[in-house]
């Protein structure tokens, strides 16, 4: 708990653009929303080397594709 992790889209270069700062919760865990700019195709949550440590290893997500309805990602 209490460690910073980045939430991230795929940019037109083929790069990760950190959009939001997500700070973890209890039990490692939180949620948050953001607003998908047209033509965007893959997220991903990252935590950077920087931040882990005291049991936590540098690590990214899953890439997901976006919902727009506001339904969960399930892939």
């Amino acid at each position: 708990a209490g460690k910073p992790v980045l939430v991230q889209r795929r940019n037109s270069q083929g790069g990760w653009t950190t959009v939001r700062t997500v700070w973890l919760g209890d039990f490692s865990a939180a949620t948050c929303s953001v607003k998908v700019p047209s033509g965007t195709t893959r997220w991903r949550v990252s935590l950077q080397a920087s931040q882990a440590g005291g049991g936590y290893e540098p690590s990214f997500s899953p890439t997901r594709r976006p919902v727009a309805d506001g339904r969960r990602n399930h892939g």
